[in-house]
């Protein structure tokens, strides 16, 4: 009866935590972009994508900053869920704000990062997020030469949601912790 007990909870248990979905949302589309300098000309692109895409056919590259915007709306579920944006790669530096609040700069070029949305994430509300994006490579190894002609967003970017969970990154994979601290 102990045993039979024991292995209730432990189903119950491992039901409700397999009930406790991640949620991950491309969030690729309905960028604008403009680079540093350009005059205010803005393009709506889809992530990823590179400043830099021609440089071997016309041999035109251009080193520097530019700014990705994107405006999204955030429901009263939000409330109840953990937020993240996941970033796989962003060539070489990249700073993230969230309605005009800096929530992260990044100076790992080519590494996947994520950022805890809860410090500025508006539910029921219109949120803005920009990202800027600044391939100089200056003091970011292995980047330190004029030899990279990557820019941009290296690969997708994900909005990711879990309910009343720490989300930590650690290489490919998401590492979930239950416990809140």
């Amino acid at each position: 009866m102990k045993n039979a007990l024991l292995l209730l909870l432990v189903s119950l248990i491992g039901q409700g935590i397999s009930n406790a979905q991640l949620q991950k949302t491309s969030f690729n589309e309905g960028w604008n972009f403009s680079l540093s300098g350009s005059n205010n000309k803005t393009d709506q692109v889809a992530l990823s994508h590179h400043w830099n895409k021609d440089v071997h056919t016309r041999h035109e590259y251009f080193r520097g900053g530019a700014i990705y915007q994107k405006v999204f709306y955030m429901n009263s579920d939000g409330e109840r869920l953990e937020n993240f944006f996941f970033f796989e790669s962003v060539v070489s530096r990249a700073t993230v704000t969230l309605i005009g609040k800096t929530l992260h700069t990044h100076n790992d070029s080519y590494t996947g990062f994520n950022i805890d949305l809860s410090v500025a994430l508006l539910c029921n509300l219109i949120n803005k997020t920009k990202v800027i994006v600044d391939n100089r490579n200056t003091g970011i190894p292995p980047l330190l030469d004029n030899l990279m002609y990557c820019s941009g967003f290296e690969i997708s970017t994900n909005f990711i949601s879990f309910p009343f969970a720490d989300l930590q990154y650690a290489g490919k994979e998401l590492i979930l912790s239950m416990d809140k601290q």
